[in-house]
């Protein structure tokens, strides 16, 4: 199962920010907890952070913490930066619906020029920043999007939260969906982690012009020597569907849909499997340097996150492996 303090919610955001209160008011240092807390506090880019940063830095000596707590400073300036600047449009009573992991919501868009984003979040009813810090970059930009989100916590198998209870179902009400919200306009899928295997299906299924996946694991298959995530146990497995436990590769084949793959240069697991993808004509693999699994994390630092989305539309060359 899914630990509740990580997995985004309206309850799970005010319990991570009333503990960090709570821990610096009983000046009670817990270097573990601090550091869980401070990077849930990034990903919301919450006003609790620097008040807890704060502590932190009086009141642990240790060299070895000092760069992911930098790290976790950048993603807080980056996501209170994109939250404030979309203050107007990504409104509380939009965050709380983002934040429901059993709410899909859309943002719409006059331009007609900007392709329309589903989001499909992760496990953790994210994608790394929280759900209201990537609808405010894609609508600060004015895309359209669209957020889907996981009710079974992993890999869509009780279905897409307000679409179906199944998988097959809710891509079929996601079909009859996404022509009235696109209004002609190019449709690009995403996902993260968890939710990478299931945006390519999806985007597939849809006849979605491009997908976008970062970290992305590529094979459900009993048969793949691929390794699984360490999140799917043995019983979440024999839950999912049986058609769902398959490889892209095979799908991916026979499919005209535009891929773009990232990767972490960092993490090893990650690597095989985008690059067990990368002889496939139509899917573009790159490699994201100096970060592991959290690959989507350098291009919210350089603030070119939705630009790297969008630009799938505009694919390289068939088949080309990128360095980011």
């Amino acid at each position: 199962m899914i630990d509740p303090v990580l997995r985004h919610s309206a309850g799970q955001k005010a319990f991570v920010e009333n503990a960090a209160f709570e821990m610096v008011r009983r000046n009670r240092f817990s270097r573990r907890e601090a550091y869980v807390l401070l990077a849930e506090l990034a990903q919301h880019g919450s006003p609790a952070f620097p008040v807890l940063s704060d502590f932190i830095r009086r009141s642990d000596n240790s060299a070895r913490m000092t760069a992911f707590h930098d790290t976790l400073c950048k993603d807080h300036r980056a996501t209170s930066y994109a939250l404030n600047a979309a203050r107007a449009v990504v409104t509380d009573s939009a965050t709380a619906y983002l934040l429901d992991p059993a709410r899909p919501v859309f943002f719409n868009s006059h331009d007609d020029s900007k392709p329309l984003i589903v989001v499909f979040t992760t496990a953790y009813n994210n994608f790394y920043m929280s759900n209201a810090v990537l609808a405010s970059l894609l609508t600060q930009a004015g895309h359209p999007c669209l957020f889907v989100k996981d009710p079974s916590e992993y890999q869509f198998t009780t279905g897409i939260a307000g679409f179906g209870e199944t998988w097959d179902t809710s891509i079929d009400a996601l079909a009859a969906t996404l022509p009235r919200l696109a209004k002609g306009r190019p449709v690009i899928a995403t996902g993260f982690s968890s939710s990478g295997f299931s945006a390519v299906l999806a985007a597939i299924a849809l006849k979605a012009d491009a997908v976008v996946g970062f970290s992305i694991r590529n094979s459900l298959s009993p048969h793949s020597a691929l390794p699984r995530s360490r999140l799917l146990t043995p019983a979440m497995y024999d839950r999912i569907p049986a058609a769902l436990k398959c490889d892209l590769a095979p799908v991916l084949s026979a499919s005209d849909t535009q891929v773009r793959l990232y990767y972490g240069a960092l993490n090893e697991i990650d690597k095989r499997h985008a690059l067990s993808l990368s002889h496939v004509p139509q899917v573009c693999v790159s490699e994201v340097k100096d970060t592991g699994h959290t690959s989507p994390r350098p291009f919210l630092h350089a603030g070119t996150l939705v630009d790297t989305i969008a630009a799938a539309t505009t694919a390289l060359p068939l088949g080309q492996m990128a360095h980011g």
